[in-house]
């Protein structure tokens, strides 16, 4: 499985033949990466808050906007409520994968809206977390949930960059990696094996857009 960080909250993933994009924003609003192609799922967390492609939305064969409990192709999702900025309604998204567990935690704003789902997450082999404040999830309270969570690898998002182009107002992820405590690794994209995983510490990985 590969892991591929376009920014913002929005990541390619795919394993063998099958694509699932989480949140392809609107390449123009955005600034971020203009795909050549379209994935074969397409989960969406925040349509109040942030602008798709469009284009990639119509394309898709299967996209999930509302919580609930969905499987395709092979692939488990859940999708949990939460509140996102400006109180408006975030989706939270658990894909069971071929024997992955992925969190993807959209445009999460409030810690508190999301205190029993974090009981209820166990077995996290990838977190994907926003980290930038303001509209978003703060730095601190996401150290906190990534602690409680105790994935096999957490993967900051949603944060400021050197090289964004949209005008969004964010943080960088300096207090985030500060906080968390581990040696970060920056890599273009990651790859999954879950066999090769180390679930006893924390990962924590950079992704270059």
């Amino acid at each position: 499985m590969i892991i591929d960080w376009q920014g913002l909250s929005f990541f390619k993933i795919k394993d063998r033949d099958i694509s699932l994009w989480i949140d392809p924003v609107d390449t123009k609003t955005y600034g971020v990466k203009s795909p050549e192609d379209t994935p074969s799922i397409c989960l969406l967390s925040n349509s109040d808050f942030l602008k798709y492609d469009k284009n990639i939305v119509n394309k898709t064969k299967y996209t999930f906007v509302y919580p609930g409990e969905y499987e395709v192709q092979d692939i488990s999702i859940q999708v949990y409520p939460s509140i996102g900025p400006d109180k408006t309604i975030n989706n939270i998204f658990v894909i069971h994968w071929n024997g992955s567990t992925l969190v993807h935690m959209g445009t999460v704003k409030q810690k508190s809206s999301i205190g029993k789902l974090l009981e209820k997450i166990d077995g996290v082999d990838v977190l994907m977390i926003p980290v930038g404040g303001k509209s978003v999830l703060e730095a601190a309270d996401a150290v906190e949930i990534v602690h409680q969570i105790e994935p096999a690898i957490v993967i900051p998002m949603f944060y400021k960059t050197d090289d964004d182009h949209n005008k969004m107002d964010l943080n960088n992820a300096d207090y985030f990696i500060q906080e968390i405590g581990q040696e970060k690794e920056v890599l273009d994209k990651l790859r999954v094996e879950p066999d090769k995983l180390n679930r006893e510490k924390t990962k924590l990985v950079i992704l270059k857009k």
